[in-house]
C-alpha cells in the first residue's frame, strides 16, 4: 500500500511546482513612462491600474511607473485634462505611452445671456453644473442639490423642515435687502426655481462677475442662475425610471434633564423641598434632623413620569422619509424631437405633521418646421402641498427643549393638560398650497448664413393657497369668552408674468477673426395679487368649522395688487482673434 502511496505523492509534488512555475511566467514586472503627446514631456501623477482590478499605481516626477502584472492584462491610463489610453501587456518590455490632451471640452457650448458661447470664448466667470451632478440624492430643490458644486456659491437651506426655500449668495453678500441672484429657465426670466424637479435640468450655468451677468441690466447685481432643461433626441423612444428613497434623522440630539434630575435642580434653585431635601431625592427630614426616604415624594414624580413622555424631544420627532419618483419618456427623428417627463416628491420631515408633497408634468417639444425655421415649446405643471410647524421664536423643537419633564400630557378629563409641545404639533394645522403653470415658445429663423432671428414669449401662473386653524387649549372643557378665541387665517394669491424677446444675431468668422454680435428688444409684464381674511371665535377646534365664516368677530381682511412692465433693450459684441485674443461688451437699458 506504501509503495503505490509515493508515486502518487511524486507526481502531486510534480504538478504544484509546475502550477507555481507556470504562474511565475505569467506574472511579469513591467515599467514604462507617460509622456505628453504633443510635446513629449514626462507626466507627473498619471493614474496606470490593471484594468478591472485595483491593481495600481501613478507616475513618478519623471513620469515613469513600474508594477507587476500578468500576461495579456490590459493597462488603463488616465489623466484629468488628457483622453484615457490603454495598452495590452504581452511581454516585459519598457512602454511608452503618449497622452493627448482632451480638448472637447474647451468646444463645449455654455449658455449665457441671450445665447450661447464656446467655453473657451468666455470671458466672464461663469461656473458650469452637468445635470447628472444633481440627482444623486433627493432633495425637494434644485438649489439644495447645487450646494457645494459651484466656487463662489454659498448654498443654505433656511429651515430643516420639508420644502423650505434656500438661500443662495454668489460671491459674499449681495446688494442690500435682497442678496438673491436673478433666475433665468430656458431663456426666460422667472421669480425663483423651488419648484422645478432636479431630474428636468440638463445643465446649469451660474453667471458670477459683472461681465457675465451684464446683459442683464441692474437685475442681475447678485449675480444669475441660469437653467437649460433636458430635451428630445432623435432616435428610438427612450423610457427612463427611477425611483430614489432616503432617511433622515436629527445630526444631534440635546440632552435635556430626565424627571427625577429636573425635580432635583428644581427644589436646589427654588430652595423647596417638594421632591428632595439638602440634595437629596425622596428624602425627607425627621424632627431630629435624620433622613428617611419619603415614598410620598417618589409618588409625585413617577405619577408624572407613567402619564408623561420619558423625552419631549424623542415625542415630537420621527425618523424622516424622503421618497422620488421619476418617469420619463422622449425620443423622435432629424425633424421632430420630444420629452415628456413625470415626477413625485414626497417628504416626512423628522417632526412628526411636518411635510412636503410635490408634482411635476413636463413637456419639451423641438420641431423643425422646415430649412430655415425651428420651433420649441415647453410646458410645465406643478402642484405642491406643504405642512407647516411652528418654526423660528415659536419653533416646536425650541419648545421640547424648555418643557418641564414635570408636566402631564393629559389632565382628568382626557383633555391635554397645557399648551406643550405634543399639544402643539397635534394642534398645528397650517398648510400652504401652490398650483403653476409655465408656457414657452420659441422660433428660430436662418435669415441667410450670417443673420438669425429669434422670437421668444413666455407666460406662467402661479395660484397660491394658504389656511391656518389656531386651535385653543381647553376650549373643549371650559370654554370662556373672550379670553380663549380660536383664530381662521385663509390667504389667496395669484401672480402672472409674461415675456417677450426679438433677438437677432449677426455672426460672421474666417481663419483669423470671428465676430458676432447680439441686437434685442425685450417686453415683460407682471402682476401680482394677493388677499387674505382672518376670523375669530368658532364653537370648538373641531375641523367641520375650519372656514371663515365660523367665526363671530374679526372681520379685518387685507390686500393687495401689484402690477409694472418693462421695456428693455439689449446688445452683445464679441470678438475674438487667432483663438488667442478676446473681447466682449454688453448693452442692457431699460
Amino acid at each position: 500500500m506504501n509503495k503505490d502511496i509515493l508515486p502518487r505523492m511524486a507526481v502531486f509534488i510534480m504538478a504544484i511546482v509546475h502550477i507555481v512555475s507556470s504562474y511565475a511566467q505569467s506574472v511579469l514586472p513591467i515599467s514604462g513612462e507617460v509622456l505628453d503627446g504633443k510635446n513629449r514631456e514626462p507626466l507627473i501623477g498619471v493614474t496606470v491600474v490593471e484594468k478591472g482590478t485595483k491593481n495600481g499605481v501613478i507616475t513618478d516626477i519623471d513620469g515613469k511607473f513600474s508594477m507587476r502584472v500578468p500576461v495579456g492584462t490590459i493597462l488603463k491610463i488616465t489623466y484629468m485634462g488628457y483622453r484615457s489610453s490603454e495598452v495590452i501587456i504581452r511581454d516585459n518590455k519598457p512602454l511608452t505611452i503618449l497622452l493627448d490632451e482632451e480638448n472637447i471640452q474647451l468646444d463645449e457650448l455654455v449658455v449665457i445671456g441671450y445665447g450661447v458661447q464656446k467655453k473657451s470664448d468666455i470671458t466672464g466667470s461663469i461656473s458650469s453644473v452637468s445635470g447628472e451632478e444633481l440627482t444623486n440624492i433627493p432633495v425637494s430643490s434644485p438649489l439644495q442639490a447645487l450646494q457645494g458644486k459651484a466656487a463662489g456659491v454659498n448654498i443654505i437651506q433656511n429651515t430643516g423642515a420639508p420644502g423650505s426655500s434656500s438661500t443662495i449668495k454668489i460671491r459674499g453678500t449681495g446688494t442690500v435687502n435682497d442678496a438673491d441672484p436673478l433666475y433665468v429657465v430656458d431663456g426666460f426670466i422667472v421669480d425663483g426655481i423651488d419648484h422645478l424637479n432636479a431630474n428636468d435640468i440638463a445643465n446649469i450655468e451660474i453667471l458670477k462677475d459683472a461681465a457675465s451677468s451684464a446683459v442683464y441690466g441692474a437685475r442681475a447685481a447678485n449675480g444669475v442662475v441660469v437653467i437649460t432643461t433636458k430635451g428630445g433626441a432623435s432616435g428610438k423612444t427612450k423610457i427612463s425610471f427611477d425611483m430614489i428613497v432616503g432617511f433622515s434623522n436629527p445630526w444631534k440630539k440635546i440632552d435635556v434633564l430626565d424627571a427625577e434630575e429636573y425635580a432635583l435642580m428644581r427644589d436646589y434653585v427654588s430652595g423647596n423641598s417638594i421632591y428632595s431635601v439638602d440634595g437629596r431625592l425622596y428624602y425627607s427630614k425627621d424632627k431630629d434632623g435624620g433622613y428617611y426616604y419619603d415614598n410620598l415624594k417618589y409618588t409625585k414624580v413617577d405619577t408624572i413620569r407613567r402619564n408623561s413622555p420619558d423625552n419631549w424631544w424623542d415625542a415630537i420627532t420621527q425618523t424622516g422619509l424622503k421618497q422620488q419618483y421619476n418617469l420619463s419618456v422622449s425620443g423622435g427623428t432629424d425633424r421632430h424631437k420630444y420629452m415628456v417627463s413625470g415626477s413625485y416628491y414626497n417628504e416626512k420631515g423628522i417632526v412628526k405633521t411636518s411635510g412636503y408633497e410635490r408634482f411635476n408634468l413636463r413637456m419639451n417639444l423641438d420641431n423643425q418646421l422646415n430649412s430655415w425655421l425651428n420651433m420649441t415649446t415647453n410646458m410645465f405643471y406643478t402642484n405642491e402641498n406643504r405642512n407647516i410647524v411652528p418654526e423660528g421664536s415659536e419653533s416646536v423643537l425650541k419648545k421640547a427643549l424648555y418643557q418641564s419633564p414635570l408636566e402631564y400630557l393629559y389632565n382628568y378629563r382626557g383633555n391635554y393638560n397645557s399648551n406643550h409641545p405634543i399639544a402643539v404639533i397635534d394642534r398645528n394645522h397650517n398648510k400652504r398650497e401652490n398650483h403653476r403653470i409655465d408656457l414657452n415658445l420659441n422660433l428660430t429663423a436662418k435669415l441667410g448664413k450670417l443673420l438669425t432671428y429669434q422670437f421668444k414669449f413666455s407666460d406662467y401662473l402661479v395660484i397660491g393657497k394658504r389656511s391656518r386653524f389656531y386651535e385653543v387649549n381647553k376650549l373643549d372643557e371650559d370654554f370662556a369668552m373672550p379670553n380663549d378665541l380660536t383664530r381662521i387665517y385663509n390667504r389667496r394669491n395669484q401672480t402672472n408674468k409674461w415675456e417677450i424677446n426679438n433677438l437677432f444675431t449677426f455672426a460672421w468668422k474666417d481663419k483669423k477673426h470671428d465676430i458676432s454680435v447680439l441686437l434685442g428688444q425685450t417686453a415683460e409684464g407682471y402682476k401680482s395679487s394677493w388677499m387674505e381674511g382672518p376670523r375669530k371665535g368658532t364653537a370648538s377646534n373641531s375641523s367641520d368649522l375650519w372656514f371663515l365664516s365660523s367665526g363671530y368677530t374679526g372681520d379685518d381682511a387685507a390686500g393687495l395688487d401689484n402690477e409694472w412692465t418693462a421695456l428693455g433693450f439689449v446688445g452683445r459684441l464679441s470678438y475674438n482673434f487667432l483663438d488667442r485674443y478676446l473681447f466682449q461688451a454688453n448693452f442692457r437699458a431699460d
